[in-house]
């Protein structure tokens, strides 16, 4: 993992937190204003366009990212099939929305007719979009991707003081969606022709992407799938918001991490020895970040859930810090899906996602009737997923597993440390503030704990050592460049 793989991770992440940052302004006003049944139904909207999504996606970005080489006639055959399958998948769903939303027990199927346009609007994004992810060109991307959230986030504002509705998240999407497929014309134009000539080439690399996509799928949203039938609209209410406020770490700050990892763990597998140490810099990168977010969080839980969410949402602590461990262990699952797929072996990782999918089936048949032991059982089941696949790559590919756990226990003490201290810290009147301040003595005293651990105790980790000089020289360069200005 070199320096521009590092910028291109930390560049990703300050996307997602800018977006988030305007999102979190978005879901104070929301969370207060909008009832669990509106939540409820924009949940089900989420996991139908997430389903005809993962249909009409056959691993473009991932074909085009892992190519040694790649020309014109590869990037128009891959848009053109993308193209067609979102415009199959799109016609699709027109023709199921009255099945899905009686399933769900909608009055009417109006939202997901409107809703299905955000499909057919990013099926004519440009292809070059690929192109400047494959050459790590997140500058533009970054741009246009700040733009369609402030977009966004302004049209569900103006909805909202008109009149408070779900309608007004499933327009700002709508909004969202066509700004990022106009503006990807203008940051990244390329030159467009209809073209299946590499559909082979590609069906021969993406269909297990694609079979492994909709299995993921199943699995990702079984549990939302089951709660949104099993439960009333009110709980399920709860349930999805949860689950939703608890993702917005591991979604907008460190799964962007991730994506130019697949790059960088491509370039070394043909070095066995290089990728398993890009793999354990990717791990203890991720580490960094997963242990102080969720022990704060879930520590914090009652804060969180006031300042987010509002007073009538306090049935959702229960299950609040459950959905925090879930959401960090499949954090770490997607590191080992993208070191799986950086190694070709995307066949494997369809058939243990399709062994996963039937024994989460399994699980939830078993589960409890309660909204707390259905989310309990959930987690665990999780956690068992995540450990039997770390162990086979382990296995396979020679990663010391226990190295890699060893190597994050001092970074989840630091957590814990730092959160103790921190707590002890008045709160004040104000929940915001005095939530912040907590927040900064957290991270400080988070930052200096690490810092010390392996600095003077375990100084020989080449994975503190590599991100340690890494940052340096990136605030170098950055102190040096202000001094030539």
């Amino acid at each position: 993992m070199n320096s521009s793989v590092l910028k291109s991770s930390i560049l990703l992440s300050s996307i997602k937190i800018l977006q988030r940052a305007l999102g979190l302004i978005s879901f104070l006003v929301l969370a207060r204003v909008l009832t669990k049944e509106d939540f409820a139904i924009v949940a089900v909207v989420a996991i139908v366009l997430f389903l005809f999504e993962s249909l009409s996606v056959l691993g473009t970005e991932s074909y085009i990212v892992q190519k040694k080489h790649i020309d014109i006639t590869d990037v128009q055959s891959a848009w053109t099939t993308e193209l067609v399958l979102k415009l199959v998948c799109w016609g699709a769903l027109l023709l199921t929305a009255p099945l899905i939303s009686s399933f769900f027990n909608l009055d009417s199927a109006a939202v997901i007719y409107v809703s299905s346009v955000v499909l057919l609007i990013s099926a004519f994004k440009s292809p070059g979009i690929h192109v400047k992810k494959r050459n790590l060109e997140y500058g533009a991307i970054f741009k246009l991707s700040v733009l369609q959230k402030f977009l966004s986030f302004s049209t569900v504002m103006c909805i909202v003081i008109i009149k408070p509705s779900y309608w007004a998240l499933v327009i700002g999407d709508i909004v969202a969606a066509l700004c990022f497929s106009f503006g990807s014309h203008i940051i990244a134009p390329y030159s467009l022709k209809l073209t299946l000539a590499r559909f082979n080439n590609q069906w021969e690399f993406s269909k297990w992407i694609f079979f492994r996509g909709i299995i993921g799928y199943s699995k990702a949203q079984l549990d939302s799938f089951v709660a949104g039938r099993v439960f009333s609209l009110q709980h399920f209410g709860v349930y999805s918001l949860t689950k939703n406020v608890t993702q917005i770490p591991a979604n907008d700050l460190i799964s962007p991490m991730i994506e130019p990892l697949l790059v960088s763990l491509a370039r070394a597998r043909e070095n066995l020895l290089m990728f398993n140490a890009v793999f354990a810099r990717a791990f203890f990168a991720i580490s960094l970040l997963v242990a102080p977010i969720s022990v704060f969080l879930t520590v914090n839980s009652d804060s969180v859930i006031r300042l987010v969410m509002g007073p009538k949402w306090n049935d959702a602590n229960a299950i609040f810090g459950w959905f925090l461990f879930s959401a960090a262990v499949v954090v770490y699952g997607q590191l080992l899906n993208q070191a799986f797929v950086a190694l070709g072996k995307v066949k494997q990782i369809f058939f243990y996602e399709l062994i996963s999918l039937l024994f989460m089936l399994f699980v939830f048949w078993l589960s409890s009737a309660s909204l707390l032991g259905f989310v309990q059982v959930r987690t665990l089941a999780l956690l068992l997923l995540f450990l039997s696949l770390f162990l086979i790559f382990s296995r396979l590919y020679g990663a010391n597993f226990f190295k890699l756990i060893l190597s994050s226990i001092p970074l989840y003490f630091s957590s814990l440390l730092a959160v103790y201290f921190s707590n002890k810290v008045t709160m004040m009147d104000n929940i915001i503030l005095g939530f912040v301040i907590q927040g900064l003595f957290f991270l400080s005293i988070y930052i200096l704990s690490v810092v010390f651990i392996f600095k003077f105790i375990f100084r020989n980790l080449d994975e503190f050592s590599f991100f340690y000089s890494e940052i340096q020289v990136i605030l170098k360069s950055k102190l040096s460049s202000k001094n030539t200005n």
